[in-house]
């Protein structure tokens, strides 16, 4: 792991000792706000240094998955299957690790306010007609299918479909926590080259759609003071007025 991110890590380790401490103390207990306050960053750094007892744990078993690769290198049929059974450990081990130090390089970095918010997302086909449009339809069902495995809510809002199945528009929403974290790295301009179900000649065709991804807004209710509204009444000067 970058030196960086580990002195965070002993940070976040020391102060959720700190905050453990803190969760005994008298005076904090007879304060609900704060009790509550310091609870919950208590709860989210837990999470963190479970990260970090996990990645602990999977260096050890990699030290010993290294050694076992080494002492197994006779020549040997025996020593040669336990070898190979070794190095599949080995890798498991290596990309168990790589995935939770990206795990711990995200919950690291500074949050984004609206990552935790539900999206809306916009899918419009692009340059190449049907093919597009098409396109448009797949991206839609895979957008939907990736909401779908995270166990989050979607919801069409509307959608403008073409006769072959594809769509020149669609607008959907997905509810979720962290959906917008997920999702809005798929803004933008997405291309395909491949020879269309709608070309007859075998020519490959290049299509694209663009996807947008918008953060939900918050609900505001808005207040009007009476005394901050003017009305005026006029009538017509003409005949009949």
């Amino acid at each position: 792991m970058e030196k960086k991110y580990a002195e965070q890590l002993t940070a976040v380790r020391a102060r959720h000792k700190e905050l453990e401490q803190l969760l005994q103390d008298s005076a904090v207990l007879a304060n609900p706000e704060r009790l509550r306050t310091i609870t919950r960053e208590y709860q989210e750094l837990g999470e963190i240094v479970d990260l970090g007892e996990q990645l602990g744990d999977v260096g050890r078993r990699l030290i010993e998955a290294r050694k076992a690769v080494r002492d197994f290198a006779g020549s040997e049929a025996e020593d040669a299957t336990l070898r190979a059974l070794a190095k599949e450990e080995l890798a498991g081990l290596e990309r168990e690790q790589g995935a939770l130090e990206l795990k711990i390089r995200e919950a690291l970095t500074p949050e984004d306010p609206l990552d935790k918010k539900n999206v809306i997302v916009e899918i419009r086909a692009g340059t190449g007609g049907e093919e597009a449009a098409l396109f448009a339809g797949e991206l839609f069902r895979m957008l939907g299918r990736a909401a779908e495995r995270k166990g989050w809510a979607t919801r069409l809002i509307s959608a403008s479909r073409t006769d072959i199945g594809g769509f020149k528009e669609v607008i959907f929403s997905v509810e979720g926590r962290g959906a917008f974290r997920f999702f809005k790295y798929e803004s933008g301009v997405h291309r395909i080259q491949r020879i269309p179900e709608t070309e007859k000649s075998g020519r490959v065709h290049t299509s694209t759609a663009t996807v947008a991804v918008l953060p939900e807004a918050d609900e505001v209710d808005v207040k009007i003071d009476p005394k901050d509204v003017k009305v005026e009444t006029s009538t017509a000067g003409g005949h009949g007025g």
